[in-house]
């Protein structure tokens, strides 16, 4: 990805003109707010398939309306890209780890705030922290290369910090945009389980699982 082709965070849009000619001046403001906004969201969902999330702020008001500003106003418009390095994370991560069952891939989960979505698309666009986590249940021992008992799990070094490695290479990438890091997240082990194991009642405990931690730039 061409990191310059992502659109700043925020844009601010105004426009001056004489004091007798106001309604005009919020009939230009709102209309060029609205091509901007048309065309942002045109151009990024083009270039990296995910719609970037937008906040409008309207002489200060958040969530205000265009129609609301002011001739003299102030409409910013604030970006967010959490979808799109979730989406990344959740492609880097299927091509980076096990795949002949299939079981890494169809595992990775998506943690809004705490809260599992299906998709990248459905994160909340005021969404505070995401979790891409490795929920296979040999994902911690593939980070750290070995088993409880010190064992090596792991045979080459590119399957080491699987997670870890992933999670660097899209904070170079989105720097600009989120912040993203390295983290583990504790889940209950019973919800994560197989169904064969949930039926056989073992797990109920919390495990750790490795995450690709992401928050936009806009929280703070």
């Amino acid at each position: 990805m061409n990191r310059a082709s992502l659109r700043a965070m925020t844009q601010t849009l105004m426009v001056q003109v004489p004091r007798q000619n106001e309604d005009a001046a919020r009939a230009l403001l709102m209309k060029a707010a609205e091509a901007e906004k048309v065309r942002v969201i045109r151009e990024q969902t083009a270039r990296s398939g995910v719609a970037p999330t937008l906040e409008v702020v309207v002489d200060g008001k958040r969530g205000a309306p265009f129609a609301s500003v002011a001739a003299d106003g102030m409409i910013l418009l604030e970006w967010g890209y959490v979808r799109e390095v979730a989406f990344a994370a959740l492609q880097a991560l299927r091509k980076a780890g096990p795949r002949e069952s299939g079981d890494w891939g169809r595992t990775l989960t998506i943690l809004s705030d705490g809260i599992q979505v299906n998709a990248a698309a459905y994160i909340p666009h005021l969404a505070r922290e995401v979790h891409v986590v490795a929920t296979q249940p040999y994902a911690r021992r593939l980070e750290i290369g070995k088993t409880k008992r010190g064992d090596p799990f792991v045979l080459d070094d590119e399957d080491y910090k699987l997670v870890e490695r992933t999670a660097l290479r899209l904070r170079s990438v989105y720097r600009q945009v989120a912040k993203v890091a390295f983290a583990y997240v504790d889940l209950n082990d019973a919800w994560q389980l197989t169904n064969r194991a949930a039926r056989a009642g073992k797990g109920g405990g919390q495990v750790r699982y490795p995450a690709v931690q992401i928050t936009g730039w806009q929280v703070q």
